[in-house]
C-alpha cells in the first residue's frame, strides 16, 4: 500500500470551507501518480516505452469531507490485474484513521502513439498486493442513461482542461458535469460519485451536457457532437437534489 499525508488547503475548498469534489478527486489520483514515481515506473518510465495509465470507471463513496487546514492521509493499492485492467482501492483517512472517502477505479493501458488499448506490460505487476477490495458499493461497468433528459451549453475543451496524455483530466469531466448540473437544480454533497470514461476528449472537441435530474440522481452524459458519450456522471446526493 503507498500512502501520504497532507492539509486541506484554502485553494481546495469550497465556499463552506470544505474540501471540495474536484480537488477530492486530485488527492485520490496524486496519490496513485505518486505511487508509480515511487517504485521507478512513472510518467518518464511510461512515455520511454510508448504507453500510459488511463482509468476507465470511478466509484467514489463519501462518508465525510474534511475541513480547511484538517489533516488527512491518502492510500491506494491494487487488488487486482489481469491482461487488460486493473483494480484500484483509494481511502482517505481523517487523523484518527477514521475512513472518509472509499473508491474503486478500474484502469486500462493505452498506446500514447495509436491511442488503442494494449494488454498490460509485465513490469506494472510491481502494484499488485495481495489485499481484498475495500468494502464498498459495486464498480458498474456500465452506467445506464436515463430516457428524458435536458440539452445545456455546450463546453469548449481548452487547454486548462488537459492533463499530461494532452486529454481531457478525469477530475475535469466531473467538473463539467457538476457545473451543468448546478443549472438545472441545487446540488449537495454527493453521498456517491460514478464515472464512466467512453472516450477520450481532446482541446479543441465540444462537450455537450445532457442532464436528468431523477429525485436523488442527477445524471450527466457529456456528449460529443456527433452524439456519442465521452463520459457519463451519476450523481446520488442523500437528501435529493
Amino acid at each position: 500500500m503507498f500512502s501520504f499525508t497532507s492539509t486541506v488547503r484554502f485553494s481546495e475548498c469550497d465556499e463552506t470551507s470544505t474540501l471540495a469534489l474536484v480537488p477530492l478527486i486530485n488527492y485520490l489520483q496524486d496519490c496513485s501518480a505518486f505511487h508509480t514515481e515511487s517504485l521507478g515506473v512513472g510518467i518518464a518510465f511510461q512515455r520511454e516505452r510508448g504507453y500510459a495509465w488511463a482509468i476507465t470507471s470511478w466509484r467514489i463513496e463519501i462518508h465525510a469531507l474534511p475541513k480547511l487546514c484538517d489533516p488527512l492521509r491518502v492510500e491506494t493499492y491494487c487488488y487486482e490485474m489481469k491482461r487488460t485492467h486493473a483494480m484500484r482501492s483509494y481511502a482517505l483517512r481523517a487523523e484518527d484513521g477514521t475512513i472518509l472517502v472509499a473508491a474503486d477505479a478500474q484502469y486500462v493501458v493505452f498506446d500514447r502513439e495509436s491511442g488503442k488499448l494494449m494488454r498490460i506490460p509485465e513490469s506494472e505487476q510491481i502494484y499488485l498486493e495481495e489485499r481484498p477490495r475495500l468494502e464498498m458499493g459495486p464498480l458498474e461497468k456500465k452506467i445506464l442513461l436515463p430516457g428524458d433528459y435536458t440539452v445545456c451549453e455546450p463546453i469548449a475543451v481548452g487547454k486548462q482542461h488537459l492533463d499530461y496524455n494532452d486529454h481531457v483530466n478525469n477530475a475535469q469531466y466531473v467538473l463539467m458535469a457538476l457545473d451543468a448540473a448546478s443549472t438545472l437544480a441545487e446540488i449537495g454533497v454527493p453521498a456517491a460519485l460514478d464515472v464512466q470514461y467512453r472516450k477520450m476528449a481532446f482541446q479543441g472537441d465540444t462537450v455537450i451536457p445532457h442532464v436528468r435530474i431523477d429525485g436523488p440522481l442527477a445524471c450527466v452524459d457529456l456528449a460529443a457532437e456527433d452524439g456519442s458519450s465521452y463520459a457519463i456522471v451519476r450523481l446520488t446526493c442523500a437528501e435529493g437534489v
